[in-house]
Parts: structure tokens; C-alpha cells; sequence
């Protein structure tokens, strides 16, 4: 991939002002605390679909999606992206969610982006 230009920085800048949005600090808050839990059984038996966690849990996926679609498509730095996020932790805390909202949705493709960021993250 070529060096970073103006415009992959600006990029950046964008997905971090995304990223910080109230909404995004609670979900993030949420997800990396200890009342997550991995399990999506289990999750959804404490937090059912309409509560604000569950919520939270997507949210988080969704802008980690996001960055990863844009990624896949090259529309952002790799070089870049990876000198500023570290994304497999990040996958590997809701990994287990995921693949059980996926089970349950019968959609295996949900969040697949994200999920190849994470394992292509040097």
C-alpha cells in the first residue's frame, strides 16, 4: 500500500470523531467492562434485544464494520489505520457475540468486515 496522503489522514480524523460520539463512548464503556458478557446466550438472557447493552454491543460492531468495509475497499490506509487502532483485541472481546447474533439473525455474513480487519491486523 502507497504512504499515507492528506486524505487518508482526514479519513482517520472523520472515523475518530465518529468514534467519539456519546453513543459510541457507551458502547465502548459497555463493552470493555466487566458486565459484557461474551456468551450470546447468556448475554441475552441478562439483556434481551430491546435493552440499551444489547444496543451498545452494535453499535460498537457496527463502527469497527465501518472502518473495515472502508478498508476492504481501500478507501483507507492500512498502514495508517493499524499505526493508530488496534482492532483483533477489539474483535476478539465480542467474537463469541458475534458469531451468536449471527447464528440467531441466519446471517454469517454480519460483520464479516470487521472480522477479517481483525485477522489481517499485522
Amino acid at each position: 500500500m502507497s504512504a499515507p496522503t492528506h486524505e487518508d489522514a482526514m479519513v482517520l480524523l472523520k472515523l475518530y470523531e465518529i468514534g467519539s460520539t456519546p453513543d459510541q463512548g457507551k458502547a465502548w464503556t459497555f463493552v470493555q467492562s466487566e458486565e459484557f458478557i461474551d456468551d450470546f446466550q447468556a448475554f441475552t438472557k441478562k439483556y434481551p434485544r430491546s435493552s440499551e447493552q444489547y444496543g451498545h454491543v452494535l453499535t460498537y460492531a457496527a463502527w469497527f464494520e465501518l472502518i473495515a468495509t472502508l478498508w476492504k475497499h481501500e478507501l483507507l490506509n492500512q498502514d495508517l489505520l493499524f499505526d493508530w487502532i488496534l482492532v483483533r483485541p477489539r474483535w476478539t472481546r465480542v467474537e463469541k457475540f458475534m458469531n451468536g447474533y449471527r447464528h440467531e439473525m441466519k446471517q454469517p455474513r454480519l460483520f464479516e468486515n470487521f472480522e477479517a480487519l481483525a485477522k489481517a491486523e499485522p
